[in-house]
């Protein structure tokens, strides 16, 4: 019978972890996917499922972006929010509920862009459907007019 210290070792070694997706799409597709940085502009319900389905694999990071606060609305359709989080940023309470999907993944979130050095790191963007404010869309795309997918 496996320990708890063998079990937690087995959960954070990427090639015990990840051995279906591997199993899947290979050793180099899943080195690619290890390396990505995701960026997520507005942490819509369409939005961070989509993020998860990059976490539960196995992506390097992401950073959540979104200026909004947790609404009503927000409640009856997004899986990452919680009844308790109505009012709070929505960057925060999704980026600290997906964390707990995948622990090796690296999570971030961003309220407000102030320096748009951490965005330019980051290589795929995902936007959904969610209105940013005039001053965060502004600060997102002098990022993204820089990057050399733009």
């Amino acid at each position: 019978m496996a320990t708890t210290a063998t079990i937690e070792q087995q959960a954070r070694d990427p090639t015990i972890r990840y051995d279906r997706q591997v199993r899947l799409w290979g050793v180099s597709a899943q080195a690619k996917l290890a390396q990505t940085q995701v960026c997520l502009l507005g942490a819509s319900a369409a939005g961070t499922e989509a993020l998860k389905n990059l976490i539960l694999p196995g992506i390097k990071g992401y950073t959540i972006v979104d200026d909004k606060k947790v609404t009503p609305d927000d409640l009856g359709t997004n899986f990452f929010v919680e009844p308790t989080s109505l009012g709070e940023s929505r960057a925060r309470v999704t980026s600290a509920l997906l964390q707990e999907l995948n622990e090796l993944v690296e999570g971030n979130f961003l309220e407000e862009v102030g320096s748009s050095a951490h965005l330019a790191t980051l290589t795929p963007t995902c936007h959904t459907h969610t209105p940013l404010t005039r001053s965060l869309a502004r600060s997102l795309s002098r990022v993204a007019c820089r990057t050399p997918w733009c």
